[in-house]
């Protein structure tokens, strides 16, 4: 799989490759280091081989925004437009094979299918707590989850593992807009 793009930079017109380097994939000087954390990196090299920067994708992803790449050369700039672009080609390249799904709602799924399996038996453990010890009815009762994968970190929050359920169904639909 092809993980480097070409872009021609706005507004300078500077033409760049943009290299993305995930877990277990060759870096650096010679492609001597093999990345080993979960975050992956965007790296920018000038179109005949110079590195100029590279950043965490999820700094990278943060805002629309532009970035000056090298602090000693103006030029070396990407703007929201370019910025945008890498990004919708790194969504294409991290897709998985088998289903197209990124990375993020693939864990959502995984996720999804977690709570349901656990759901039913800690749902009625926290019933019988909440009736036997606390005199609380089972629907005042809150359950909290804070689900953290490699691609995603939410806190949710509902008095049912149904209502964590269709929490999760709305991140779902939120990941496959784009949002």
């Amino acid at each position: 799989m092809n993980k480097t793009l070409k872009i021609t930079s706005n507004p300078y017109r500077i033409t760049m490759v943009v290299k993305l380097i995930e877990k277990g994939d060759k870096w650096g000087l010679r492609d001597m280091l093999t990345y080993d954390e979960e975050d992956p990196m965007v790296e920018f090299n000038t179109e005949y081989g110079g590195y100029i920067s590279r950043y965490y994708l999820s700094t990278f992803t943060k805002d629309n925004e532009g970035i000056w790449l090298e602090g000693s050369d103006e030029t070396l700039t990407i703007d929201g437009e370019n910025k945008k672009e890498i990004v919708e080609w790194i969504n294409s390249v991290t897709k998985k094979k088998d289903n197209g799904e990124p990375k993020k709602l693939q864990e959502l799924n995984k996720f999804t299918e977690i709570v349901h399996k656990l759901g039913e038996k800690m749902l009625e453990e926290s019933e019988d707590y909440a009736e036997e010890r606390v005199n609380t009815p089972p629907e005042k009762v809150m359950i909290t989850i804070s689900i953290k994968g490699n691609n995603i970190e939410i806190p949710l929050t509902a008095t049912s593992y149904d209502g964590i359920v269709e929490l999760l169904e709305e991140e779902k639909e939120y990941v496959e807009k784009g949002y």
